[in-house]
């Protein structure tokens, strides 16, 4: 199963939050149709996947803090406290299954719009290297160029506009 993760622009985050509640808007991810130009990633979380691509694209060790965001959904001020609080979650609460809404630090966007094209190669062959690639999936240089590809036109796009990048995660 595993999740997807939708990375997409914005201009705020209320205009992410109301393209959260949109049924399917991120299913259409093709094309000039949709605006706000959709990258689905199955498996590439922002925090530690994103966060090695980042890292190599700074020439800076990994650390948990590199790529930071900002919980959108589900609200922060309704996040259980306690273990208690978790098992008396009702089965439909957001905190259990998501989905999940994220933005990006404004320095993730920066320094994805910086890549040089004629780098991405070079990126996705360190990014390839990195241990939390599932095994069973066998990841590609060739397809990690087309995603960094994916991620930098999302990026130049957002700050083209001055706009911002989410990331939304669908079990």
């Amino acid at each position: 199963m595993g999740v997807t993760y939708f990375y997409f622009r914005a201009s705020n985050a209320e205009l992410a939050l109301e393209l959260m509640r949109k049924e399917n808007w991120f299913a259409n991810s093709d094309g000039e149709k949709n605006k706000h130009k959709v990258v689905p990633l199955k498996g590439i979380d922002h925090a530690v996947m994103l966060g090695r691509l980042i890292a190599i694209i700074r020439f800076k060790p990994f650390c948990n803090e590199i790529a930071k965001s900002k919980t959108i959904w589900p609200p922060l001020e309704t996040k259980p406290k306690t273990p208690e609080d978790y098992a008396n979650l009702s089965p439909d609460s957001p905190w259990l299954h998501g989905p999940y809404l994220e933005r990006l630090e404004m320095g993730i966007r920066d320094d994805l719009h910086s890549v040089n094209l004629n780098m991405v190669t070079g990126l996705a062959e360190q990014w390839a290297e990195i241990e939390e690639w599932d095994e069973s999936e066998k990841v590609t240089v060739s397809q990690l160029v087309t995603i960094i590809t994916d991620l930098v036109t999302l990026a130049r796009n957002a700050y083209e506009k001055n706009e911002m990048m989410f990331v939304l995660s669908i079990l």
